[in-house]
């Protein structure tokens, strides 16, 4: 009995140590958290703790579900993974898949603009000197500028560049890191930046400047590394082009303008170049692996022309169509791509050959986007709501499409 009563005494008091050392720990570590890493302790953390607990039964999805809202006339549209996103001057909404709200915050933006990717929509004040960074759930970053905005370019990590000017310069680029920190700002006083792009995961930028030179357009690029203050990395001249965006392509950044598209390097080596010949450039989409063009008809009609290539320039899909193309988007399997009246899903494997049989579901609402969902299914969004449709209960049909074979540009 002697020996059991001190055996338990030790292992008691042993214990009891332990509490008290694990406790001690615990303060240290609450108050070392509190003290570095204030900013980052929000009500956001426990939001998005509590933003998966689903208090409602699960539902099967049937082939077409549906999410209602009332967006303005006004409203634009954006998807961040498998969330919605509406925003319009005075409201940003996120809803899930299932079509419940997890995000209703008023926004004051006279001129709203924004930019999205897969992590985060950047909302700015066209003209005006605020904008913020959300993902889908909060806001994660709110800026007020010294100096209007022109246009945002969104990098993939999250790093942004901003397009703006003032008194004493004609335009400059102010760029911040991930961490949205400013780290990097640049300056002309003759030439007004007409468009940039940002790689934040390899720290360099490229920007364009246009001006009229013996009645042409004249237009240089300058790329940065910038951790480096010093000066530019290369300069690029391109005459007789208006430069109309510009976007990185991995190993490098491509130059759209009125005539083709030019790749390049950031060291300024041009890559490889893509000719419209005679049509012209409506809109772009840029995806993980390659990007979609819409071109327009040098022909007095309505014929809008779909053309995928790859970031090397090789061409990788063509489509035809007799009306306007209001929006593309991409799954890692599909492409989607909505008419006025239909919408066409295109299938393409590992290698990126698309499929010549697409997919078509025949609209009768009047849809302004499309965003790619899980399930090989998609969401035509449109002021009312989204409906969700299945690849898999939309018939098959033969299409003029082409997938031409890869080469070098």
């Amino acid at each position: 009995m002697q020996t059991d009563r001190e055996y338990y005494g030790k292992a008691f008091r042993i214990i009891r140590l332990v509490r008290y050392i694990i406790l001690i720990i615990l303060v240290l570590f609450t108050v070392f958290s509190i003290t570095f890493y204030s900013d980052e302790i929000t009500f956001d953390n426990f939001r998005y703790m509590m933003k998966y607990i689903e208090f409602s039964p699960p539902s099967a999805f049937s082939g077409t579900d549906n999410i209602q809202f009332n967006a303005s006339s006004e409203a634009d549209f954006a998807s961040i993974g498998n969330t919605l996103i509406v925003t319009s001057p005075k409201k940003i909404v996120s809803y899930d898949t299932n079509g419940r709200k997890i995000l209703d915050e008023d926004v004051n933006y006279q001129n709203l603009a924004s930019v999205s990717n897969d992590k985060y929509i950047l909302l700015y004040d066209l003209d005006g000197y605020s904008l913020s960074v959300y993902n889908s759930f909060s806001k994660v970053f709110e800026k007020t500028l010294d100096t209007s905005i022109d246009l945002v370019y969104l990098s993939d990590d999250g790093a942004f560049a901003v397009i703006t000017h003032e008194k004493s310069y004609a335009g400059g680029v102010v760029v911040f890191n991930s961490n949205f920190k400013q780290v990097f700002s640049f300056m002309t006083r003759s030439s007004n930046i007409t468009d940039v792009c940002f790689d934040g995961n390899q720290n360099l930028l490229a920007c364009a400047t246009t001006d009229v030179r013996d009645g042409d357009f004249y237009s240089e690029i300058f790329t940065f590394d910038i951790t480096n203050d010093e000066n530019y990395k290369s300069r690029i001249e391109l005459f007789g082009e208006m430069p109309l965006s510009m976007f990185c392509t991995g190993s490098g950044f491509a130059v759209m303008t009125d005539a083709g598209i030019h790749y390049y390097d950031f060291d300024g080596q041009n890559k490889a170049y893509v000719d419209f010949e005679y049509d012209t450039p409506d809109s772009i989409y840029r995806f993980d692996n390659f990007f979609a063009v819409t071109l327009k008809s040098a022909l007095a009609t309505a014929d809008t022309s779909v053309k995928i290539y790859d970031y090397s320039g090789n061409l990788l899909f063509e489509k035809n169509y007799a009306s306007d193309v209001s929006h593309i988007d991409a799954s890692d399997s599909a492409v989607y791509i909505l008419c006025q009246s239909e919408l066409d899903i295109y299938g393409y494997n590992s290698e990126y050959i698309f499929d010549t049989t697409n997919k078509n579901f025949y609209q009768s609402g009047e849809y302004k986007k499309v965003f790619a969902s899980e399930n090989n299914s998609c969401f035509l969004i449109s002021s009312d709501g989204a409906q969700r449709i299945s690849a898999d209960s939309v018939t098959s049909e033969t299409s003029d499409a082409e997938t031409p074979e890869k080469s070098d540009t």
